[in-house]
């Protein structure tokens, strides 16, 4: 049996033009030297956004973008004095990642659209090292809750806030609608989450 041949046709559209990613090096063991990069695909040019050197050998870790958009952005730093930093056209706020309402502080983000909310989980997120076996790591998170951070106001508002210390609701998203929020809810001993919205 004979096949037709396969022809690949490049588009003549433009690309995105420019990746931006977190530069590390491998494994979990180093992370003196590291940054946030960006990558302009039509010429494969790399240029550093925001460097660890600048922040103290800090680790500089989630970003997250607006839509895309590159006048609005956040990004993580972690250590003795990290925060989370918010640009938004032009101007940056640096918000305390831990607080005595939020001690685990600001993890996982997802923006709504306009640009004034933005919907966080707070983890607990521990290493764990096992001495046998190919995967000598576990990564696991023993606490979450999610707040939203209101931009424009500077301020969080929480969602639950459980005092529960089993329960554990993680990584939102904004829904299709923009005008909830989804995410994971369960508690440690669930295997499976179960997926619940609730109203901006």
């Amino acid at each position: 049996m004979v096949y037709p041949s396969i022809t690949n046709r490049i588009s003549r559209d433009a690309i995105d033009s420019f990746l931006v990613y977190r530069l590390i090096y491998p494994g979990y063991e180093l992370w003196h030297e590291m940054g946030i990069y960006q990558r302009n695909l039509t010429s494969f040019e790399q240029t550093p956004i925001v460097e660890n050197k600048d922040f103290n050998r800090q680790c500089v870790n989630c970003h997250s973008f607006n839509h895309n958009d590159a006048q609005q952005a956040m990004l993580h730093v972690r250590g003795k004095d990290g925060g989370t930093l918010i640009y938004r056209h032009g101007r940056v706020e640096k918000v305390a990642s831990k607080a005595d309402a939020l001690p685990n502080g600001l993890t996982y983000p997802a923006w709504h659209p306009n640009g004034k909310l933005i919907a966080f989980s707070t983890n607990e997120i521990q290493q764990f090292f096992h001495s046998a076996g190919k995967k000598t790591i576990e990564v696991a998170d023993l606490a979450a809750d999610l707040v939203v951070y209101d931009v424009e106001h500077h301020r969080v508002q929480t969602f639950f806030c459980s005092k529960s210390s089993h329960a554990c609701r993680d990584i939102s998203c904004m829904g299709s609608e923009w005008s909830t929020a989804l995410f994971l809810s369960g508690t440690h001993a669930a295997i499976a989450f179960g997926a619940r919205q609730h109203a901006l």
